[in-house]
């Protein structure tokens, strides 16, 4: 069995969002600010503005940095491996973490385009997982 998130007041609207297939991040409301914002907070790390509201982002990015993870941290994961682990900067500018299901191992991936998809990590949770798009 994999680890399930945790899924608190803060979180929940992002783990909702995934279960209905949208990739949902915070933006601040602040009229000086409205930056995009991820992992979800209580208030913007730029303006600190406690101000925030959740927006559905296109779901589109590119990778700055990928690696591959032959062992897993976690025996939920091992018929996964080997897989593609990368870091995402999406359109609207805030950084994901999350796998990278189409993409070749053991090769650098920095500045590939990727899109969202969505599984299922559990029979009642999605989870944001990436596919590489053609250059």
């Amino acid at each position: 069995m994999k680890p399930q998130p945790r899924i608190n007041s803060l979180t929940q609207p992002f783990w909702q969002g995934a279960n209905e297939e949208k990739l949902l991040v915070q933006q601040c409301e602040e009229v000086s600010c409205q930056r995009h914002i991820f992992y979800p907070r209580a208030s913007c790390p730029f303006c600190y503005s406690p101000h925030l509201r959740w927006v559905e982002s296109i779901g589109e990015g590119f990778i700055i940095s990928n690696t591959t993870i032959h062992r897993p941290h976690h025996d939920g994961f091992v018929e996964e491996c080997p897989y593609v682990f990368a870091a995402i900067q999406l359109a609207e500018g805030p950084c994901i973490y999350g796998k990278v299901i189409n993409a070749p191992i053991d090769t650098s991936l920095v500045n590939n385009p990727v899109a969202v998809k969505f599984e299922f990590n559990s029979s009642k949770q999605k989870i944001p997982v990436f596919v590489l798009l053609t250059k």
